[in-house]
């Protein structure tokens, strides 16, 4: 059985339910997703949150424009 078979079927018998499991999944998951900052363009790590906000709309600004093609 491979791991993420496994994974899913501790999830059937467990996740489902208010248990210790199923809040130390969830607790991983939110760690794991967590970032603490975002490289500007100058390749400077910028921690606070509205520059991590400017950084993200500056990327997806510049990601969907149109390039006039």
């Amino acid at each position: 059985m491979l791991s993420w078979q496994h994974a899913r079927l501790d999830y059937l018998n467990f996740g489902d339910s208010n248990t210790h499991w199923f809040h130390s999944r969830a607790n991983m998951r939110r760690a794991t997703n967590f970032f603490e900052g975002l490289f500007d363009g100058d390749g400077v790590l910028q921690m606070e949150e509205t520059a991590m906000e400017q950084i993200s709309i500056e990327y997806f600004s510049t990601l969907f424009s149109s390039m006039g093609i």
